[in-house]
């Protein structure tokens, strides 16, 4: 009894929600991995490059508001020195 639930758990383990999770025992080839590895690598490039557009929108809003209450108040712009 001892041995068969052994068998039972991980291949419940492997099969969870009715998908087959790893095939051919595990093995998996070296292009297989590459290919996955670098659909995954463009993927969060791409959604890297999203997040840091997006905050050079929002730097860019803090800027023009900060800016504008300098206005108003009649503070004059400084520059920043190129270093």
């Amino acid at each position: 009894m001892q041995t068969n639930s052994r068998a039972i758990i991980p291949s419940l383990i492997l099969t969870m929600n009715g998908k087959n999770i790893l095939e051919c025992h595990g093995r998996v080839s070296r292009a297989l991995a590459e290919d996955k590895a670098k659909k995954e690598y463009s993927a969060y490039k791409k959604k890297l490059k999203e997040y840091e557009h997006l905050e050079s929108i929002k730097e860019l809003d803090r800027d023009i508001k900060a800016l504008a209450a300098n206005s108003k108040r009649g503070k004059p712009i400084r520059k920043k020195d190129p270093k």
